[in-house]
C-alpha cells in the first residue's frame, strides 16, 4: 500500500506498508481520522477500481486498487488535498 498525503493529509502513511496485515492494521487505526459526515462512492480512477471519500460533497480520500485476477497487487491512497482538488 502507498499514501500519498502531500505532507498535509492527517493520519497519512509515511511509508509503503507491505503484507496484508500492515495494510490491515493501518486501514482499521486510520478510521479514526474520518469525519462522521464522510460518505464513500465506487468509481474507477484511472481505470482501476476505486473508492473516493468525500466529505460534503468534496473528495478528501482516493483508495484506488491495483487486481490482478482475484487478488488485490496494490493499494494505492491519495489524501493530498492538492491532487484531489480536481475530483
Amino acid at each position: 500500500m502507498w499514501a500519498d498525503g502531500g505532507g498535509k493529509a492527517r493520519g497519512a502513511a509515511t511509508r509503503p506498508l507491505h503484507g496484508r496485515m500492515a495494510v490491515a492494521q493501518f486501514v482499521l487505526a486510520s478510521t479514526r481520522f474520518l469525519p462522521p459526515n464522510s460518505q464513500a462512492e465506487i468509481a474507477k480512477v484511472n481505470g482501476q477500481p476505486a473508492a473516493i471519500l468525500r466529505v460534503d460533497h468534496r473528495a478528501v480520500i482516493i483508495i484506488a486498487l491495483e487486481v490482478d485476477g482475484n487478488q488485490v497487487r496494490e493499494i494505492r491512497v491519495i489524501g493530498s488535498p492538492d491532487k484531489l482538488k480536481w475530483v
